[in-house]
Formats: structure tokens, C-alpha cells, sequence
């Protein structure tokens, strides 16, 4: 008998953080995770936000989350998501890189893009390549370090050739490998 979708995609005891978790996308994220049993981290600029949306997380499903501030273009806040992370939960499995700007979209930034090419502000694409490529660049790095100690490695059998360079595979500890519920 086949597993169903909730077996399938059960996060049980994992930690998931979402960053720009108190968005329109990754509110979704958030309660979808915790639906399936993870503790989530709701990382936001918005503190207020991330706040109210742990809170309704927490309350909906059952599984504490945690709301942090976080600016994902400033590397010392990135670092400050992960320590309050591991704090609280003692482990990191999952990380949603959802934190973007679009000028087009954020109220902060409305007005501040053209209808041109040739006229957008040379801040505003800073700023976007600030939060939308170097912050999860930050984040992927930052949680990594997490993620590495987790991680069991061992040497991968190989066909003994001659040059042939030893080869290490690695797999989470806390599923075997192969036993994806894909």
C-alpha cells in the first residue's frame, strides 16, 4: 500500500527557515511546512510581521515557529537569523531563499522604477541585487555550516582505474539515502 501525501512529505523534527516569511509567498511557505510538521523560522525585515505570522502559524498548526528580524543583504543579521535558529530548535534542514525585492511590487520602492530600461535607478538595482542575489548567496552560506554538521560522509566504491581520484558522497543522517519520498 502506498504512503499518502501527508507520509510523503512529513518534516517532522526538522526546521525549516523561510526567508521574506511574512510576505504574500512566504506566509504560504511557512504554514505549508508547519502543516507538515516543521518547526518553522518566519525571517522577515519586517519584525512586526514575522511576529504576527508566527503567531498564526504556531496557532494553526500546532508547531511552534519563530518570528526573527532579518535583513538578508546585511551579513551580521544573516549570522543573527542562524545563532537565534539553532537556539531555539538546535538544527537547520531546510532553508526557502523566498526574500526578494521588485520595485514594481514593494510599497517602499513604488514610484522608484521607470517605465524604461534606460531610466531605472541605479540604487533601486543595487539595492535589488543586494537583497535578491548576494542575500541568498548570505543565507545559503550561513545555514550550510548548519547543514554540513548534519551530513555523514563516506567513501563512495569506485572501479579501481588508474587516475581516477577517490570520490566522497555524502548523505543526510537523518534519511537514508534512497528513501526519498518522491
Amino acid at each position: 500500500m502506498g504512503m499518502t501525501l501527508e507520509q510523503r512529505f512529513d518534516l517532522s523534527g526538522q526546521v525549516a527557515i523561510v526567508t521574506g516569511g511574512a510576505g504574500l509567498l512566504g506566509a504560504g511557505y511557512c504554514h505549508t511546512l508547519s502543516a507538515a510538521g516543521a518547526r518553522v523560522v518566519v525571517a522577515d525585515i519586517d519584525g512586526p510581521a514575522a511576529e504576527t505570522l508566527a503567531g498564526a502559524v504556531t496557532k494553526a498548526s500546532g508547531v511552534k515557529s519563530l518570528a526573527v528580524r532579518t535583513d538578508v543583504a546585511d551579513q551580521a543579521s544573516v549570522r543573527a537569523m542562524v545563532e537565534s535558529a539553532l537556539a531555539e530548535f538546535g538544527r537547520i534542514d531546510v532553508l526557502v531563499n523566498n526574500a526578494a525585492l521588485d520595485a514594481k511590487f514593494d510599497a517602499a520602492h513604488a514610484g522608484s522604477h521607470a517605465s524604461s530600461f534606460e531610466d531605472f535607478p541605479l540604487e533601486t538595482w543595487q539595492q535589488s541585487l543586494a537583497v535578491n542575489i548576494t542575500g541568498m548567496f548570505l543565507c545559503a552560506q550561513a545555514v550550510s555550516r548548519s547543514m554540513l554538521t548534519m551530513v555523514t560522509w563516506a567513501p563512495k566504491p569506485q572501479a579501481s582505474r588508474p587516475g581516477w581520484k577517490k570520490q566522497v558522497s555524502c548523505k543526510p543522517t537523518s534519511m537514508p539515502l534512497g528513501t526519498f519520498p518522491l
